[in-house]
């Protein structure tokens, strides 16, 4: 069983739609630029994505001097050089980026030991939340750093520190598998979140003029493989070079470029001279890297040793390019280990790839090579299990967005609201079987959920003041007084759908609305409200959405009063959307934990259990995004409206708002269009048919485009009617009359022919001209 709190997983969607927009998030790191690594690269791309999307991102990291950084928001504090590693070695922050640090809504740190006990320190006490993403095999980097230190110390080490760091974090991801899987073997005991680093793939996939070989002493049909990375130790790059020696020797017109600088570039050099292989192996040195494309697209394969990187950008990169790659981390990607030694083992596989060049060499017969761009992205090159695709570039798309998820869920847990004080928690359990959703969609595990929120007793006002004003806009203007407690609680088994559980009770009649704003009031009142909408364009003409104006109330020629609605409209509505209107105060708990199970049930949202004063409220107040936020406003909005407004008003407000079909709101012009009558003189049959298209008068107006209705929903109106019958909203007479009646359409406002309409509803729906009947309760 998963605890609710450290499970990112178990969270819906809708559910993060409470947290606020645009988050202040910080990226903790030990380095960053000008140092070139994936860790560098994987924050830089993913600080661009979330700025763009409207998020303040801060790097916190450390430099031995001033560093004229080409981007903003990046914060260094002073710190100790590691020898020729690029990381540099502090215990503090500068204060300024401290006090800065202590405003963020959440914290990601890249690195565990530096950045990950200043995270603890301080942000941990102000509740600030702490991701982690573990980049690194930080036991081999230590026996490529530090290899007078025993193994059996580093990893006592690590299974001393890992265990405790990740316990103190409010989320622990991993790149892959098989990072978790080592993670797990430190003895880390939390649930780890998998998120694949990820690239930008257009400029890798479209890079302009690949780089000419002749410019690096290259020729046309020598077999270039490629290298990019830091040229230090835990690079591994000896091992690559002894392995190309004995790969070059089969094939003499294979190629060895080397992309970075670093530490060890002198002694590769001193190697390859002492090998004999310097013609055949370039050392380019750091080139921009904007311009790695365009040397990506000039080689026919991509090679790496490193055991020390999880699920790299490199190999990614390389592989968004086109190229094939040939690495020794497959194994422990899958296994979480890799023996180091298998020079000849490597070297075999380099030779393989020389073999399937040459071959494609050969066989284009002197044409043009082929560029990798064009090739199959991540074609296998041998059977050999050293070489395998990492990831598609279809699968290596920016994954920022994926941590936003994560962020955003974590500010949920944390309950990070303003002064919002509360505590949510509960379980997962995923236990085996398989979940048949009527959509045809299978799930292969039946989850169990359960999930408790506690608010202790809490002023009014300062819990509507807790939610940002981005997340419940059209609450702004209510002033409140008194207390209010809440107790919420849901239980979900897939494997026992009848034991469902929904309920608990929010004390929201220990408030007093003491001020609401001008918009909600004037509900109450008699006066017209104008009311802007996005309709449809008439055919023919542009595809683009209009926006209509029209108004509700008695400036309106076509205003239907509640004196004036048929009474058979008012009981057909009732019988198919809110039976209970009359009796209850805006909502009934039962009918949320019905659709709720249907919503299951169908796999996806189509029960939205909405009352008649709910959908008044959203259609006058508020959107039809379907959005945890809209429903929190349309509930409080709701509990008031009910309290300030009869039922009669709220059906008048109803009727003349409401979507009748496309352009066409309120039930004055609906009545007139569809039947060329008033609303007070529908008979049984139409208001049968009013409600019947409802809550999707666009798609059903296909009825209307043929002139008459389909046997099925002939038979879903007599449904309709004989419910009402059942409930005592038609008399028997009235029942027995409407049920020997026929429905007939006033096609004195049709401008089109039925191909046309036809053609319209699907244009504008998206859905075929004939439609099922629909689920219903027939309430």
């Amino acid at each position: 069983m998963a605890a609710f709190y450290h499970s990112a997983s178990c969270l819906t969607n809708s559910l993060l739609s409470l947290i606020k927009r645009y988050m202040r998030i910080g990226m903790m790191a030990d380095v960053y630029k000008p140092h070139v690594s994936g860790v560098t690269n994987y924050i830089a791309l993913n600080k661009a994505h979330l700025e763009k999307l409207g998020h303040q991102v801060y790097v916190f990291t450390f430099s031995a001097g001033d560093y004229l950084d080409d981007e903003p928001n990046v914060i260094r504090s002073p710190g100790l050089p590691l020898l020729d590693t690029g990381y540099y070695f502090s215990l503090r922050y500068t204060r300024t980026a401290r006090r800065l640090l202590q405003t963020m809504d959440v914290v990601h740190v890249h690195h565990p030991f530096l950045s990950g006990t200043l995270a603890l320190l301080y942000c941990r006490p102000r509740g600030i939340p702490i991701i982690f993403t573990n980049h690194t095999r930080y036991d081999l980097y230590a026996q490529a750093y530090l290899p007078i230190v025993p193994d059996v110390i580093g990893h006592a080490a690590l299974q001393s520190y890992m265990p405790a760091f990740c316990r103190a974090c409010d989320l622990v991801v991993s790149p892959s598998p098989g990072m978790r899987d080592v993670l797990l073997q430190f003895g880390v005991d939390v649930p780890i979140d998998i998120v694949p680093n990820g690239v930008d793939l257009e400029p890798f996939q479209n890079p302009g003029n690949p780089i000419q070989r002749a410019e690096l002493g290259l020729r046309q049909e020598d077999i270039v493989l490629i290298f990019v990375g830091r040229l230090g130790p835990e690079k591994n790059l000896a091992f690559l070079l002894r392995s190309f020696a004995g790969a070059v020797q089969a094939y003499e017109n294979l190629r060895l470029v080397l992309i970075g600088a670093g530490p060890e570039q002198e002694n590769l050099e001193d190697r390859a001279q002492r090998s004999g292989i310097q013609h055949a192996v370039r050392f380019l040195g750091a080139i921009p890297y904007d311009q790695l494309p365009r040397y990506l697209a000039m080689a026919d394969a991509f090679v790496t040793a490193s055991v020390t990187e999880v699920h790299p950008l490199t190999v990614i990169e390389a592989m968004a390019a086109g190229l094939r790659a040939a690495n020794s981390i497959d194994q422990y990607l899958r296994e979480g280990r890799v023996e180091l030694s298998e020079d000849e083992r490597m070297s075999r596989v380099l030779k393989n790839m020389g073999a399937f060049e040459s071959e494609t060499v050969d066989r284009l017969g002197g044409q043009d090579r082929v560029r990798p761009a064009e090739r199959p992205t991540g074609e296998r090159v041998t059977d050999f299990e050293e070489v395998e695709q990492v990831i598609t570039p279809e699968e290596a798309l920016m994954e920022a967005d994926r941590c936003l998820r994560c962020y955003r869920i974590i500010l949920l847990a944390k309950g990070r609201l303003v002064n919002l004080v509360g505590q949510v928690t509960g379980s997962v359990e995923m236990a085996p079987g398989v979940f048949r959703f009527k959509n045809g969609r299978e799930l292969y595990s039946l989850p169990k959920i359960e999930v408790h929120l506690h608010v202790p007793r809490i002023a009014c006002s300062k819990l509507l003041a807790s939610i940002p004003a981005p997340i419940v806009p059209h609450l702004q203007g209510f002033a409140l007084q008194g207390h209010l407690e809440a107790n919420l609680h849901a239980k979900v088994d897939l494997a026992n759908l009848d034991a469902l559980e929904l309920g608990g009770k929010v004390g929201i009649d220990g408030c007093q609305v003491i001020k609401a704003p001008p918009e909600v009031t004037a509900l109450a009142e008699s006066e017209s409200l104008v009311q802007m909408v996005e309709v449809p364009p008439l055919p023919p003409g542009n595809t683009i959405n209009e926006t209509m104006a029209f108004i509700v109330g008695p400036d309106n020629p076509d205003f239907v009063s509640y004196a004036k609605l048929s009474p058979h409209l008012v009981n057909a509505i009732m019988t198919t959307e809110d039976s209970g209107f009359f009796k209850h105060r805006g909502w009934v708990t039962s009918v949320f934990k019905t659709a709720l199970r249907r919503n299951i049930e169908n796999g996806g949202f189509r029960l939205g259990a909405s009352s008649i004063t709910m959908q008044m409220t959203k259609n006058l107040l508020l959107s039809k995004e379907k959005t945890l936020s809209r429903k929190l406003q349309e509930l409080f909005l709701v509990w008031y409206l009910e309290k300030i407004l009869p039922k009669e008003r709220i059906l008048e407000l109803y009727f003349n708002a409401i979507e009748f079909g496309p352009r066409l709101y309120g039930i004055g012009p609906a009545a007139r269009h569809y039947f060329g009558k008033a609303a007070s003189d529908l008979t049984p049959l139409e208001a049968a048919f009013f409600s019947s298209i409802l809550p999707s008068p666009k798609r059903r107006y296909v009825h209307y485009c043929h002139g008459s209705l389909t046997p099925a929903w002939e038979k879903y109106l007599r449904r309709i009617l004989s419910k009402m019958h059942e409930r005592g909203r038609l008399t028997d007479e009235e029942f027995a009359a409407a049920m020997a009646s026929t429905l007939t359409f006033d096609r004195a406002e049709m401008t089109m022919t039925e191909k046309q309409c036809l053609d319209w509803v699907r244009r504008i729906t998206s859905k075929p001209e004939t439609e099922a009947e629909p689920d219903s309760d027939g309430q």
